[in-house]
């Protein structure tokens, strides 16, 4: 049993992002919208793209769809809601904040804050 339990410890199965990993993410968060509409913008003249067209477009692909998935499996609903809100959607915080009037600004924040780490999260461990 001792020797199960030595394994569990070592074993680090959901491993937490770091402080830059989360400002990070944190910021392909604010762009996801610039770059989903250059996906949609692109996407048309696929055969005709250069070659740094193309390379944007195929890292843009890879980051728009793990940033989907990532979002998608955050755990807690309300929190699901407003990262999509705030970032999928691509809604300014004030939008955000108001939107979502029946909670405080600072809770809005806090669920913001625990979405991006969330997404952090998951995405350290997909690496």
């Amino acid at each position: 049993m001792g020797a199960l339990v030595s394994a569990w410890d070592q074993w680090d199965m959901f491993p937490e992002a770091t402080e830059q990993e989360v400002k990070q993410t944190k910021k392909v968060l604010v762009g996801y919208r610039r770059m989903k509409m250059t996906l949609e913008s692109l996407a048309p003249q696929y055969d005709f793209l250069n070659g740094k067209q193309l390379a944007i477009f195929k890292d843009f692909e890879i980051k728009v769809r793990l940033i989907e998935q990532a979002v998608n499996i955050i755990q807690d609903e309300e929190i699901k809601r407003i990262v999509t809100f705030r970032f999928i959607r691509g809604k300014r915080y004030k939008d955000t904040v108001i939107f979502f009037g029946i909670m405080s600004n600072r809770t809005v924040d806090r669920k913001i804050i625990e979405g991006i780490v969330s997404v952090a999260n998951t995405l350290k461990l997909w690496e």
